[in-house]
């Protein structure tokens, strides 16, 4: 039987189990999070809260799937404030449960399968020239992250 890992319970910790991510190793691993900072600092700052600086901090909690409203409450109850005012309000942005669960399963198949998530695009963007809807831009973003 594998052995649990406890992690400290801190809001980073509780996200990252939230969004189906067992330990920081595989977490760092199947996001983004390791295109733009070094695994240690990723350990340091989910697991002992250590200061990074800003960006980075804000690039970790973008891949524990954080909202950005969240992201600003993270940012003010760990002491940043000098990218907080950038971050714009979506108070008033609300998702449908369908919207959600679509977030949701995109989410998980992006952490275990990304070559899924390319295919899927590429329908996607098949069956946007079909109906004849625009969606270059949408497809041309979520294409950048994989």
């Amino acid at each position: 039987m594998k052995k649990k890992i406890i992690y400290p319970d801190n809001m980073l910790t509780r996200k990252m189990n939230q969004q189906g991510w067992e330990t920081v190793e595989q977490f760092y691993h199947n996001s983004s999070v390791h295109q733009v900072v070094s695994r240690e600092t990723c350990r340091q700052l989910i697991l002992h809260q250590k200061k990074v600086v800003e960006p980075i901090f804000i690039k970790i909690a973008e891949a524990l799937g954080f909202t950005p409203n969240e992201i600003k409450d993270v940012l003010h109850e760990y002491g940043y404030t000098d990218f907080v005012h950038l971050i714009g309000d979506h108070q008033g942005m609300q998702l449908t449960n369908e919207e959600e669960a679509f977030l949701s399963l995109f989410r998980k198949l992006q952490r275990s399968r990304p070559a899924v998530v390319t295919s899927l695009l590429n329908i996607l963007e098949a069956l946007c020239c079909v109906a004849e809807i625009e969606c270059s831009e949408e497809v041309g973003t979520l294409k950048k992250r994989q």
